[in-house]
């Protein structure tokens, strides 16, 4: 159980994933001309929101392994 990956990494993966996928839409976007799409901005808000919650489990699991030293 020590090498397994803790917690909310890949959730946290997935969200940067998310988020640099909106960003880059956006930025082609922009030097493009064309208007922001609402589902870029979707993107980006779900990759921040995958990104807290990756956060949340993250740290509730090192609270965990403190608590049982």
């Amino acid at each position: 159980m020590e090498n397994a990956a803790p917690k909310g990494v890949k959730t946290r993966l997935i969200a940067v994933v998310l988020i640099f996928a909106g960003m880059m839409d956006a930025m082609l976007s922009w030097r493009g001309g064309f208007a922001l799409e609402t589902s870029t901005i979707v993107i980006c808000a779900a990759g921040a929101a995958l990104y807290a919650i990756g956060a949340i489990r993250g740290g509730r699991e090192k609270q965990l392994r403190e608590n049982n030293r």
